[in-house]
């Protein structure tokens, strides 16, 4: 049995009723994310790209790579990390 407890715009929760290889049924909560990918692009000086991004969770500005959600269950995370960079770097 799976019952859906959250649809939202990049993450799903379900909990879902499961059996153990020893016989004990228990409820599991699964988090469904599309996937994504992150990019480590460096310069001809081995200077590594981070951008500075408002992060709520993390209380204010913090540096990360540039990174996104799959645009599609059929986008290479290649293509994503590309797209991305290009994106939030120009």
């Amino acid at each position: 049995m799976v019952r859906e407890i959250y649809k939202g715009r990049i993450v799903d929760l379900r909990v879902e009723r499961v059996t153990l290889p020893n016989g004990t049924a228990v409820d599991l909560e699964l988090m469904h994310h599309p996937g994504a990918a992150a990019v480590v692009a460096a310069d001809e000086h081995g200077r590594v790209v981070l951008i500075r991004q408002y992060r709520h969770a993390a209380g204010g500005y913090i540096w990360e790579l540039p990174a996104g959600v799959l645009a599609s269950p059929d986008e290479a995370p290649e293509a994503c990390a590309a797209r991305e960079l290009t994106e939030e770097t120009g």
